[in-house]
């Protein structure tokens, strides 16, 4: 994906105080995408394209969420494919804009005895 908001391709995981590791996509960074403008560059996300008003006005996040990571090392790949399309399906929206909210999202999906306690320690 040459053009938009996601990561640049082989961005290194980013270590945390936990103890394990917080994939950089998760935290790759907004911008790009579909949205309006004033012909001069200027992106008005919130203007309607070609007539059609922008579904993300309305706060929702869009597509499949990513089923629920447990902590099994061998289900991560998973995990990580399935998030970043939904960041990706919704990289205009303020949740995923903002990596604090984001990072807590995904942090949301992760369930579980093996790893409850390490998504207890990224919340402290």
């Amino acid at each position: 994906m040459k053009e938009g908001g996601g990561p640049p391709a082989g961005e290194p995981s980013q270590p945390n105080s936990g103890g394990g590791y917080l994939p950089g996509g998760l935290l790759g960074g907004g911008g790009g995408g579909p949205g309006g403008s004033d012909g001069q560059g200027n992106a008005h996300p919130g203007q309607a394209i070609l007539g059609v008003q922008n579904p993300l006005m309305n706060g929702g996040l869009k597509g499949t969420t990513p089923a629920t990571f447990n902590g099994n090392q061998k289900h991560m790949k998973q995990f990580m494919q399935e998030f970043t399309l939904y960041k990706m399906i919704n990289q205009e929206s303020p949740t995923m804009r903002n990596a604090y909210t984001r990072v807590a999202l995904a942090l949301s999906f992760m369930r579980g005895t093996v790893i409850n306690n390490w998504v207890l320690q990224q919340t402290e």
